[in-house]
């Protein structure tokens, strides 16, 4: 290249000096070199006289990228050396039919269409000569629900608040009016349900108390739609740290899971409506998060304990029998025949034979890749009704040795985000409280509650992904040419084969392995994921799509990102300071103290 220019160079001398050598010139003086002349080839610049090569920064990019102008790209995989794989055609086993926002709804009668209103509990009871199905429910505020048609359900009460005794129509300074966290039904008076709440820092003392839902002014002409008027019962309020969770009415008697406490009897004075505590069951159990009273028996979910079972033949001398553990932590049950189903929160759902109350035996445990948190079950159907935290799901319990799904239904909310332009995907509606009779499934999510359908008959696949795809950030402050990689695992919790035949990121900068999977029905597969920086380094976002044959979510977005300009995967955490609260007594907290330690932070949340 340097010759080729010297001698170009040389050339355009020899013409601008003809006639004339360097023995010629008058004064002997070097003859000077008219630069203006000399012209340099693409990539080179004039030193000196001469023509050289400009300096080259080298960008060397990683393995699967190429070079295409300034930038790193993945390689492109042309289309026969992908896998053929077939996608399957499939109807969805669950379908979504409406979503319950009426008036009032968190906020009570203060506002119309609320909808944050963190649907916590939800019971179903049958129609009755006098009176529709309903559907009773705990949220911010207490509420029943017409579900004689779950594809039009109507409230018949809501945003109804609880007021401890003497309170005015509205809370105190510095409190707010709570709803409730746990309800159950009076099996002896239709018109009464006991509610609880298990107290905060926001809503005050743990209480027990309920409601007189007085059936009156039916409307003639929807003999079905009944507008109810309900009378709160006085709350009871024991403080000294009782918290009040599930709990269950049979034979006259409340019975109320009291965490360490153990497990409450209460009776309801029929006259004056106060509730009060007659008898408890202390230090046999771990941790009572909810209770069901069957045939002399109570079986109580107990935490970390398991499941235990309870003589509850007299109700005022209770004893433990016997108790069935397993992994994860009891947190919900339904009672069938012979067979309690507990949802144990990260332990999956669990069987549990009690055919002999004193030696119970786990028949099966079905694995749930979020929390297994809330359960229902018809025994004329044999199926369980599952709140598992990502979604609903239905399971069919006819062989309880072998539990199928039918299927499962995730529900998302819209979420405005600063900063990312609208791109990031929907937030998963969480799944707090659930009721099931039949074909129809009564969802009550972190929203509003939602009726579902079930479809039996189909089968499908089911496509889990963690929550973490809605901000997956890409380890390391990379510079151009380098990688990062991670992973998403894949579930497919359906009952068919998953195919995902199609997966691309909007951002070139980003790529996946394998190019398209196969998952068999109960197995989970792994993408990875790779980031490659490009020449100018700074934040880089993309949406990811995948796409399967999951006839409930075909499509499913990740929000990646790459060299995040705030705190990200891998940065060493930020000096933090913060006043502890609670038992804490205003105790000043560094993350300085911290060093060398792992820290567990942590994100809760009052209602």
């Amino acid at each position: 290249m340097k010759a080729e220019f010297r001698g170009l160079i040389t050339a355009a001398l020899t013409l601008s000096f003809s006639g004339c050598s360097a023995g010629d010139s008058k004064d002997d003086d070097p003859v000077p070199i008219d630069t203006d002349s000399v012209t340099c080839g693409e990539g080179t610049s004039l030193q000196d006289g001469v023509c050289v090569a400009d300096p080259v920064t080298t960008i060397v990019c990683g393995e699967g990228t190429h070079l295409e102008g300034d930038a790193c790209v993945p390689d492109v995989v042309e289309d026969t050396d992908l896998p053929e794989l077939e996608r399957g055609y499939y109807e969805p086993p669950i379908t979504w039919l409406q979503k319950q926002v009426g008036q009032g709804g968190a906020l009570g009668p203060g506002g119309a269409g609320q909808t944050h209103m963190h649907t916590s509990e939800m019971v179903y009871r049958a129609a009755a000569a006098d009176r529709p199905a309903m559907v009773f429910y705990c949220s911010y505020t207490f509420g029943v629900l017409n579900a004689n048609d779950a594809q039009s359900m109507s409230y018949m009460a809501q945003g109804w608040f609880h007021y401890p005794n003497g309170y005015p129509e509205t809370p105190l300074s510095g409190t707010r009016a709570p709803g409730c966290v746990n309800l159950t039904l009076d099996d002896d008076d239709p018109n009464i349900a006991y509610t609880t709440h298990h107290g905060n820092l926001t809503d005050g003392d743990a209480f027990l108390s309920g409601w007189n839902i007085q059936m009156t002014r039916p409307d003639p002409a929807r003999p079905t739609s009944v507008t109810l008027a309900p009378v709160q019962l006085p709350m009871t309020q024991e403080g000294n740290g009782v918290s009040y969770e599930g709990l269950d009415y049979e034979g006259g008697y409340l019975y109320v899971a009291l965490h360490e406490e153990g497990l409450g009897v209460f009776e309801r004075d029929l006259e004056t409506n106060v509730i009060s505590r007659v008898a408890t069951l202390s230090g046999e159990l771990a941790n009572a998060w909810d209770v069901r009273v069957v045939g002399g028996l109570a079986y109580v979910a107990d935490g970390e304990g398991g499941l235990a079972i309870l003589d509850a033949s007299d109700p005022l001398d209770l004893s433990l029998i016997g108790r069935a553990s397993f992994p994860g932590s009891a947190h919900d049950l339904a009672v069938g025949d012979g067979v309690v189903y507990v949802a144990a929160q990260g332990g999956g759902l669990v069987l549990v034979d009690v055919s002999d109350p004193t030696a119970p035996e786990v028949m099966s445990t079905v694995p749930v890749p979020a929390s297994a948190i809330a359960i229902d079950y018809d025994p004329a159907v044999s199926r369980v009704y599952l709140g598992a935290w990502a979604d609903a799901r239905v399971y069919d319990v006819a062989d309880p040795y072998n539990p199928e799904i039918i299927g499962g239904k995730r529900l998302d909310v819209h979420k405005a985000y600063s900063g990312d332009g609208g791109d990031r995907p929907n937030i998963t509606d969480r799944v707090l409280g659930i009721a099931g009779r039949g074909d129809f499934v009564f969802n009550g999510t972190w929203w509003t509650p939602n009726s579902l359908q079930v479809h039996a008959d189909r089968r499908a696949p089911y496509m889990f992904l963690p929550e973490n795809i809605n901000f997956l950030s890409f380890p390391g402050d990379l510079q151009p040419g380098e990688t990062s990689e991670q992973t998403i695992i894949v579930r497919n919790d359906g009952n068919e084969p998953l195919t995902i035949y199609d997966m691309w990121a909007d951002n070139p900068l980003f790529s996946v392995s394998p190019p398209q999977l196969r998952i068999p029905p109960g197995d989970d597969a792994v993408l990875s994921l790779t980031f490659t920086a490009g020449a100018v380094v700074q934040e880089e976002k993309t949406l990811f799509h995948i796409v399967s044959d999951d006839p409930t979510q075909p499509m499913r977005d990740a929000y990646l990102v790459g060299n995040q300009a705030t705190l990200a995967v891998g940065d060493p955490f930020p000096e933090t300071t913060a006043t502890l609260l609670g038992a804490y007594g205003g105790q000043e907290w560094s993350s300085v103290q911290e060093t060398g330690n792992v820290v567990l932070l942590g994100y809760w949340a009052t209602f």
